[in-house]
């Protein structure tokens, strides 16, 4: 297919954003991962000549968390061949870095919709936004961990966000769903209560943005809320600089997540379960 667009031509993009300025309604700097459009070398010398300040190496900005206290924003490219699996681990860990707070992250495609319009894409409505994600394959990547984007408010694990009005503790633990050395011990008991959980309605415990994500009982979006759930905060205890007293609730997670994947996954849905592996 002939690309003739801003979104997929160089040259054509060039000419059009000729006259751009950046005003204050843009972010000081962004963050740029991957290639996809536009080649990943190609896309950061444009942004630099349009004056936005750009770190171009995840690697080297989660490896200094503190520079996460001082920019939000996310520019990410879609191609399958530019995430490794070693760069979707820094890009889970990037995630991580931001867990209870705000972050946006555009495609490059969304971040040039914004350079256009003058209008930050992110307040438009999620169908909207949600349309960019499509075949994005970072972008899925990311909705897959359980980042509920586009949503800016990172929320792993089946906590809810810092400001929710609700007590702060997950559905799971709240169904009573505990893994550890001060958890339930017998797998049979943990099962029974992943089991009722998958199950069941469950009790408007928190907000209805919140229950929302959990949706029906015996349905997909149920146990990929369950899957995803387990999986990153068994990967959140792999991460710490000392996994060892984490071991045991490592264990059990990861073994019950098994069980999910047997019992209820396994030829009925087709959405990508979550690992537990970090690289």
């Amino acid at each position: 297919m002939h690309e003739n667009g801003i979104f997929n031509n160089k040259v054509i993009r060039d000419w059009f954003f000729e006259s751009f300025i950046r005003s204050d309604n843009y972010p000081n700097v962004v963050l740029l991962e991957a290639s996809g459009p536009f080649d990943k070398k190609d896309f950061a010398q444009f942004l630099r000549s349009k004056k936005f300040g750009l770190i171009d190496d995840l690697d080297f900005f989660v490896a200094n968390p503190t520079l996460s206290t001082v920019m939000n924003t996310v520019i990410l490219g879609g191609d399958q061949n530019a995430w490794a699996k070693q760069k979707l681990n820094k890009l889970e860990e990037l995630v991580d870095l931001y867990s209870g707070n705000s972050l946006k992250v555009y495609s490059q495609e969304m971040f040039l919709s914004f350079m256009a319009k003058g209008q930050d894409v992110f307040g438009g409505p999620k169908s909207l936004i949600s349309q960019f994600g499509v075949g994005h394959y970072a972008l899925e990547y990311l909705t897959n961990l359980g980042f509920d984007w586009p949503s800016t408010n990172v929320i792993l694990g089946d906590g809810p966000f810092p400001d929710d009005p609700w007590p702060q503790i997950g559905l799971l633990k709240f169904m009573g769903y505990r893994v550890g050395h001060s958890g339930i011990q017998k797998a049979k008991k943990r099962r029974d209560i992943l089991r009722k959980v998958f199950t069941s309605v469950l009790p408007n415990v928190y907000s209805p943005s919140y229950m929302s994500k959990w949706g029906n009982p015996k349905t997909s979006a149920r146990l990929k809320k369950m899957a995803i759930s387990i999986a990153s905060f068994c990967k959140s205890n792999k991460r710490r600089k000392n996994p060892k007293p984490y071991a045991l609730a490592i264990a059990h997670r990861e073994s019950d997540l098994k069980w999910l994947y047997e019992t209820f996954y396994r030829g009925r849905y087709t959405f990508m379960w979550p690992s537990t592996d970090v690289y």
